[in-house]
């Protein structure tokens, strides 16, 4: 088992915007997967298939989020007003559907 940590870095674009990376997980055989991005007014929703080691999806934000939710469960908001940046911890082998309301 790795103890590599993963931090996607993800900074949302303009109302309306979709964004895709493909990240080519070296832990996975090589495997490319697409990170997705969905911005709205209201909202940001982030999707990405299992990765196979830990990490966290740090989403730069100009204000604290109203909710946070990680495949469907509620989560605290562990935002940095200071770098105005929202952390959102990962585990291995689960799909990430994170949606923040603003």
């Amino acid at each position: 088992k790795s103890d590599r940590q993963l931090t996607i870095h993800a900074y949302p674009g303009r109302d309306g915007e979709r964004i895709e990376f493909t990240y080519v997980d070296m832990l996975d055989k090589d495997q490319a997967k697409v990170i997705a991005m969905q911005v709205d007014a209201r909202q940001v929703r982030i999707s990405s298939p299992a990765m196979l080691h830990p990490g966290r999806v740090l989403i730069l934000l100009e204000t604290q989020p109203r909710a946070v939710r990680l495949n469907g469960e509620a989560i605290g908001t562990n935002y940095d007003e200071g770098r105005n940046t929202l952390s959102v911890p990962v585990v291995e082998n689960h799909a990430i559907d994170l949606q923040i309301d603003m």
